[in-house]
């Protein structure tokens, strides 16, 4: 056998059975999808290929495809149209927008019409099948939370978006079907990455003996892994429980955890003051809740991990638009530095500032939607220029707005231009109205506006960027916010 067959003999080895996925590639441009499918053959994908839209939707309607990868323009109809339909009429297929004209607005239609990532023309191979694999790891992620949704019972079904007031929604519950004399839980706490104990009802026990308790987690999470509840009574209490930590006269104990087949996220343990008989019926119902909460759990990570994709997708097409203007790009991720640093020096959640830091990033997508051409000048501004420069957290609001992820990221940005003294815009708001990431924000972009060089003048120096700041605290900019910034700058040497 000749080294072409040998060759031709390995690849056939190694095709595996079944093609990775199935997608649809349309551009008018068939050079381009003659390209783009030898590519994706060898790459083990299922390849059909049109040059329009009513060929594309007929292949939908024959096929089944998991991905449709589309150009924006195309003969007798655009892309956005196709995302549209499909979208409407064909939901498990999943799109990816291509495109050689990278504006803001096309983009941000492209990813309302439910487009799961973007490609800006041209592309190497190799950058295609990165973004492919990243909407086929999207689309898998949908299809599990579709999954975890439908399965979501009406029984008790609890409406709370944090995990653990949705363990007291189900525990109330738990507790008027099951009627104990004590109760208690302990749930899982990721940031300690440990068992938490937390007090419910008519528990009352010292922390010592919560800490007790806490230490015999182990021997229920054993129980729990083979599917079971720990039901005891009272000549087995002690083998779970400390004898010190039993509630007095308590004769039986019910335990149920709440969780998946990975994951146990905590659970419930009810102590009666008599021998308790436990009712199949009641019992089955209790798994159903527990196990719904357990669901719910995960469709918040779930829906928490989608939202967070979204953001970060945003955000890198912000950057890949702004690659024409490196000022703003640089400026962009300075303006998160500073932001990080001021944050670090403030008692706030991770999930906090991880939000104003997104807004850090986001602050001057709205100039990207506004012609500032006529701004770029070495002239005073016209007070009809100073009014489009204006417009820019206006027009960030609009292209946010509709992408429901951005509703925390949102007043950050739109009221960035704010004044301390109530003198700024778009909405004059004043002193603590103005929300605390809008107010760190400020000085973290006039900070490095001041040190960067500018058509119409020099970069200051740190020193008098300083000055400018300490002689606006108080009009501009907020006093307290002003002075931190100060010793963050001290402490990181940053003069």
């Amino acid at each position: 056998m000749n080294v072409k067959n040998l060759a031709k003999q390995a690849f056939e080895d190694s095709r595996p059975e079944s093609p990775k996925a199935s997608i649809l590639v349309v551009d008018d441009d068939q050079f381009m999808t003659t390209l783009i499918q030898t590519h994706l053959q060898n790459q083990f994908y299922q390849v059909w290929t049109r040059n329009s839209v009513d060929e594309a939707i007929e292949v939908l309607c024959n096929e089944k495809i998991d991905i449709l990868l589309t150009d924006l323009k195309i003969p007798g109809s655009s892309g956005l149209t196709l995302l549209d339909q499909v979208n409407r009429e064909f939901p498990s297929t999943i799109s990816v927008v291509m495109t050689a004209y990278g504006t803001l607005d096309s983009s941000i239609n492209a990813i309302r019409s439910n487009a799961a990532d973007y490609i800006l023309k041209p592309f190497e191979m190799n950058e295609l099948s990165e973004v492919l694999d990243r909407a086929l790891q999207k689309k898998e992620l949908q299809e599990e939370y579709q999954r975890l949704k439908n399965t979501l019972s009406s029984i008790g079904k609890p409406s709370s978006n944090q995990p653990t007031a949705l363990m007291e929604d189900v525990v109330m519950v738990l507790h008027q079907l099951l009627c104990p004399d004590h109760v208690f839980m302990l749930y899982f706490d990721m940031s300690q990455k440990r068992f938490l104990p937390w007090e419910f009802g008519n528990l009352v026990l010292s922390q010592k003996n919560l800490f007790s308790i806490e230490m015999n987690v182990e021997e229920h999470l054993r129980v729990f892994r083979s599917g079971k509840m720990v039901k005891l009574h009272q000549d087995q209490l002690v083998r779970f429980f400390p004898r010190s930590s039993i509630p007095e006269d308590s004769k039986s104990s019910l335990s149920i955890p709440f969780q998946n087949a990975e994951k146990t996220y905590g659970f419930f343990v009810f102590f009666f003051e008599k021998e308790f008989q436990w009712s199949i019926e009641y019992l089955r119902l209790a798994s159903v809740l527990t196990s719904n909460c357990a669901q719910k759990i995960e469709n918040m990570a779930l829906t928490k991990k989608l939202e967070h994709n979204t953001i970060e997708m945003v955000e890198s097409l912000l950057r890949s638009l702004q690659l024409k203007d490196e000022g703003t790009s640089v400026h962009s991720d300075r303006v998160k530095d500073f932001t990080r640093m001021i944050l670090e020096g403030l008692q706030m959640s991770q999930e906090e500032k991880e939000t104003i830091l997104h807004a850090a990033v986001l602050h001057d997508i709205g100039k990207m939607a506004i012609d500032l051409s006529t701004l770029h000048t070495d002239k005073p501004l016209t007070q009809d220029q100073v009014e489009l420069f204006k417009q820019h957290p206006i027009r960030a609001k609009e292209i946010l707005a509709p992408l429901s992820c951005f509703s925390k990221i949102i007043p950050s940005i739109y009221h960035h231009h704010e004044r301390f003294d109530g003198k700024g815009y778009p909405d004059g708001l004043k002193g603590e109205e103005i929300p605390l990431g809008a107010r760190i924000i400020t000085i973290a972009d006039s900070f490095d506006s001041m040190t960067s060089d500018k058509v119409y003048r020099n970069a200051l120096t740190k020193e008098e960027a300083k000055n400018e700041l300490l002689l606006h605290r108080g009009s501009q900019f907020d006093p307290y916010l002003v002075d931190l910034f100060f010793k963050q700058l001290e402490k990181y040497s940053f003069s």
